[in-house]
């Protein structure tokens, strides 16, 4: 079944329909400015859309035609992967059309009925099978934007030197073998793709496009630079990628506002500095070159590829790039990572060095704090664990001398923990990753004092979270005479570690406890007082303790039961805690306290 109509005011969008579902009185939508068709399943038949009368823009995609009845008056039409053979008749009359776009056909070449449209400022005809255009065609002297990539031309008439307003050209992808172009065409041609043709060289008159801001020209074996590209002042971008380039004509150094360069797939053996003559470059592609070095290059560069060439290291002039971002090196020679990354430690964000020789450390990567893809030099698993503790070290603003040490234990080593100094063990222990806070916690207990008996009359500060009712275990501990400081931790004498985030501290004197041996000696004080004293408030401690939220709390409430006898006020609690314990491994341990308590 499917989509229901999206209908808005003018516009409407018909999706996966059926020939059923598909209006069949169009009379009822005459306010209709907009209407978009996609993906029907109705057959070749589209019922006659001309009772629409104030349609102006109609997109057809994927629904097979033999043929369209279309209302007067279009202004845009869209039609892709119709199967369209021949052209629509009723598009002779759109007198008013002022975009036509048709992708996906079999229409070999264009309507001799095309300059019907004079206001057409916009024609794209992509992936038709095109072989010709009519030497007509420049009587359409509206267009703006053409675009006749992926088809079959071999030639392009003179005539298309007759569009004196146009500004975008695509003619990527066919069999081109020249531009016969007329001096002076095209003044306000901004981009122009040429590429995936057979062209030997572009023609000279392409020099009067001043206003050129885009060229592609990739992959057609057009040699050096033509002369003329250094006027192209405003240009920012330019690929010259496959086209045997041997050497990189300074000519181009006028280009001073290119943004991205595209020199891959070609010859180069070495590259002038590139430093001074582009300020504002930001992308540069050199892969499948025969480089041996970098020269310098733009602090401002954010993207560098330089694949398959014959780099033995990582070149100083990419060292000293601090905005860059993405570094593909992938098939060099380089068999180890620098000792010092330099700049690239403040943006690299993406490293790829596939295909080099050697293994790299992954302690080698940590630098690069900003990392978040990376392949090549170490296994997918370690790039996986490192991006990841990449990913927690910067959410967490770990300090930069933490990561070799953090990382360790963050792999299970926990060796990390003897390079940790007195002032690093607050981030350390606030690492977000249990097996971390596990190896930091032991190792940072065997560095300190520790002391568990705390005793009526002592002190103690919680430090970071715990998996405790903090508010009870304060309420107990005040009823023990025993002293809770909430803010500073000097001013305790014994110190409780709970889980992270901790504040920042260095141990100076006080005692440590984890909040294990806290709680044993909470019950050893509460257990000698408890029936001696039949202390009502303290029994209704032991009540909400029994029915806490936390297994923790239930689980030390039975078990002081169990150890000192269970008053009778209790036994309603005791039941309920039991009855409604729904963790499997803590039921089980219940029971059996449960049970050996009935026996006795």
């Amino acid at each position: 079944m499917g989509d229901s109509p999206q209908h808005t005011g003018a516009v409407l969008h018909l999706s996966g329909l059926t020939h059923q579902a598909l209006p069949t009185d169009w009379h009822a939508h005459a306010g209709l400015t907009v209407l978009q068709i996609s993906d029907y399943a109705g057959g070749a038949y589209l019922p006659d859309l001309t009772p629409i009368a104030g349609l102006k823009k109609l997109t057809l995609v994927n629904i097979g035609l033999s043929g369209l009845l279309l209302p007067d008056g279009l202004e845009e039409l869209t039609l892709i992967g119709n199967g369209l053979k021949d052209w629509p008749e009723t598009l002779r009359k759109q007198n008013g059309l002022r975009l036509l776009r048709v992708e996906n056909q079999e229409l070999r070449q264009l309507p001799d009925y095309f300059d019907n449209w004079p206001g057409l400022a916009s024609l794209t005809i992509q992936s038709t099978g095109l072989v010709k255009l009519p030497a007509g065609i420049g009587r359409l002297k509206a267009l703006v934007r053409v675009d006749l990539s992926a088809n079959k031309l071999t030639r392009l008439p003179a005539a298309v030197s007759d569009w004196a307003r146009l500004e975008r050209l695509s003619i990527a992808g066919n069999r081109l073998k020249s531009l016969p172009l007329k001096p002076g065409c095209w003044p306000d041609l901004q981009y122009l793709d040429a590429g995936k043709n057979k062209l030997k060289a572009l023609p000279d008159e392409l020099a009067g496009c001043r206003r050129m801001r885009r060229l592609s020209a990739g992959n057609n074996g057009l040699g050096d630079l033509p002369g003329w590209i250094g006027q192209f002042g405003l240009l920012a971008a330019l690929d010259w990628s496959g086209n045997g380039l041997t050497r990189l004509d300074p000519v181009l150094f006028r280009c001073r506002q290119l943004e991205a360069l595209n020199l891959s797939d070609n010859a180069l053996e070495d590259l002038p500095n590139l430093k001074a003559p582009f300020p504002y470059l930001k992308r540069l592609d050199v892969s499948r070159n025969r480089l041996a070095e970098l020269p310098g290059l733009p602090e401002g560069l954010k993207s560098l590829a330089a694949a398959d060439n014959l780099l033995k290291k990582v070149p100083a002039a990419v060292l000293a790039l601090p905005n860059l971002e993405s570094l593909v090196l992938d098939r060099n020679q380089i068999p180890e990572p620098p000792a010092n990354w330099g700049g690239l430690s403040r943006n690299l964000r993406r490293c790829s060095v596939k295909g080099n020789p050697g293994r790299w450390p992954p302690e080698a990567l940590l630098p690069l704090r900003q990392l978040t893809a990376g392949s090549g030099g170490i296994r997918p698993a370690q790039w996986e664990k490192l991006l990841t503790f990449l990913e927690l070290a910067r959410v967490e603003r770990l300090p930069e001398r933490l990561y070799p040490n953090l990382y360790r234990l963050f792999s299970g080593d926990a060796s990390g923990a003897k390079g940790l100094l007195p002032g690093d063990w607050s981030a350390a222990l606030s690492f977000p990753v249990d097996r971390v806070h596990r190896l930091v916690r032991k190792a940072f207990l065997k560095a300190v004092p520790r002391k568990p008996a705390i005793a009526p009359g002592g002190s103690i500060c919680m430090v970071g979270h715990t998996w405790l009712d903090r508010d009870l275990l304060v309420q107990r501990l005040l009823r023990l005479g025993i002293a809770v400081e909430k803010s500073d931790p000097a001013q305790a004498g014994h110190i409780v570690l709970g889980r992270a985030p901790f504040p920042d501290f260095v141990p100076s004197g006080q005692v440590f406890l984890v909040e294990q041996e806290l709680i044993r000696r909470i019950c050893q004080l509460e257990k000698a007082t408890l029936y001696r004293e039949k202390d009502e408030r303290k029994l209704e401690v032991l009540r909400e303790m029994l029915l806490s939220p936390e297994p923790a709390n239930r689980e030390l409430a039975w078990r002081m039961l169990w150890e000192g006898g269970v008053p009778a006020v209790l036994l309603p609690a005791l039941k309920e805690s039991w009855e409604g314990c729904r963790e499997g491994a803590l039921r089980r341990k219940l029971e059996g306290l449960y049970n050996g308590w009935l026996k006795n």
